[in-house]
């Protein structure tokens, strides 16, 4: 093995070429220590990712009634095992309780694909909001820090372009995932994939990289870990695809929505949306476009309602306020602080008020006159305060990956010392 030539202040100049020799080498650079056992406040979304990872992993498993892959099957069923477990410690209320024993009783029963997916995708959400799991980020990533963790972090076990073939993850029992390939891609969100990268999964060579990456890092890599899917589709970023949806629904599950929403879609077309969507981030509105988003958000969620689809009225209020208010609430409590507190009780009021089976008009309305109270503020107030440069260079990926590949790097030199019998 010949050794790169670094110097001790390394600079990302030399970080490259050295991270490229070591990749060249016969040796596997460690990029990530061990998934330690889990603390008490990790247990919560350990359990949500083992179900996550139920229905990611199960066509692979078991295809019509069949097991197909022993490993993968026997996974699903510790999982499940495990989950139910975890549940029965961790849970608050104990509702979810029947849903996990039917899930652990579909693995066992080799159910079909849609049936374990219908349960896990009711079992993540109402897991993650019973035991204080955030499934969203609470910023919009960046994919091009996303892409620039890939490199220092993820390429030596995942590949250039995210095959699962790297050179450390050759010998890797089992084999690092292959982000590229769409039949596994397509079944899995960012919100999974958060959580794979915050706590590692245990007796694989996939550590936590919880100490190395901020929480934004890990968002930002788990979302651009999906547009390695192949093929791509053109990247575009959807209105009816907010970053909520983006975050806690797979390919699949978008295509299912959006096909349900456009009776004229085609499943090829909703794909192409979905996986398009992915590859530019949606952007934030401006304040005032927000209100009126939120404004219509209401309305709809009314009328909803009103035909019977609650749980359909609840989403399109929720996705509205984290996708739409959320990122401009900042700015807005900057002026308008009691406006904005008096527009989140308006559309608690109305959630209820779907889910009650209460006024779902009036409430409705009143969210529709807070948010046009707040709009018309903003629009009569000074000039919105100046925001950040966005082309600022990110300090923060640049430190987090200088110390991955300066770990790499010893290892690299520890490996080869030990080779030539050198101490």
């Amino acid at each position: 093995m010949s050794l790169p030539r670094a110097t001790l202040l390394l600079s990302l100049l030399l970080l490259g070429p050295a991270l490229a020799r070591a990749q060249s080498s016969d040796a596997a650079v460690p990029v990530a220590p061990a998934a330690p056992k889990d603390a008490p406040s990790d247990e919560p979304r350990r359990l949500v990712l083992m179900i996550q990872y139920i229905a990611t992993d199960w066509p692979n498993a078991v295809v019509d009634g069949k097991v197909v892959n022993q490993v993968e099957y026997e996974e699903a069923l510790q999982n499940a095992a495990d989950g139910l477990e975890r549940y029965r410690r961790l849970g608050k209320s104990k509702e979810q309780l029947p849903q996990l024993e039917k899930l652990k009783a579909a693995v066992e029963a080799k159910a079909p694909t849609t049936e374990i997916a219908t349960l896990v995708r009711a079992l993540v959400p109402a897991l993650s909001e019973e035991l204080g799991v955030q499934p969203f980020p609470p910023t919009t990533p960046d994919l091009k820090k996303g892409a620039l963790v890939y490199q220092m972090a993820c390429i030596n076990c995942h590949g250039k372009t995210g095959d699962g073939d790297g050179p450390a993850g050759v010998a890797l029992k089992p084999p690092p995932t292959a982000f590229a390939d769409y039949q596994w891609s397509d079944q899995a969100a960012p919100f999974q994939l958060f959580n794979t990268v915050t706590l590692g999964i245990p007796d694989t060579g996939m550590g936590s990289f919880a100490q190395q990456l901020d929480e934004n890092m890990r968002w930002s890599v788990a979302f651009y870990l999906l547009t390695l899917r192949r093929p791509p589709s053109p990247a575009r970023a959807d209105p009816r695809i907010g970053l909520r949806e983006l975050s806690t629904l797979s390919n699949v599950q978008i295509v299912e929505k959006l096909m349900k929403d456009d009776a004229t879609l085609t499943r090829e077309k909703a794909l192409e949306i979905a996986d398009g969507a992915r590859r530019e981030m949606p952007k934030a509105l401006s304040p005032d476009a927000a209100m009126d988003a939120m404004a219509n958000a209401a309305t709809r969620a009314a009328g909803m309602a009103k035909a019977g689809d609650k749980a359909g009225a609840t989403d399109v209020v929720s996705s509205a306020y984290f996708d739409v208010v959320e990122p401009v609430e900042e700015k807005l409590r900057e002026r308008h602080a009691a406006k904005v507190q008096t527009l989140e009780s308006a559309i608690t009021a109305l959630r209820k008020a779907i889910m009650e089976g209460g006024d779902v008009d009036k409430a409705a309305q009143e969210v529709s006159a807070r948010a046009q109270e707040i709009k018309q503020a903003w629009l009569q107030g000074a000039g919105p305060p100046p925001t950040a440069a966005k082309d600022a260079p990110p300090w923060g990926v640049i430190g987090a990956v200088v110390g991955i590949a300066v770990l790499a790097l010893v290892g690299i030199f520890v490996l080869a010392r030990k080779k030539s019998g050198t101490r």
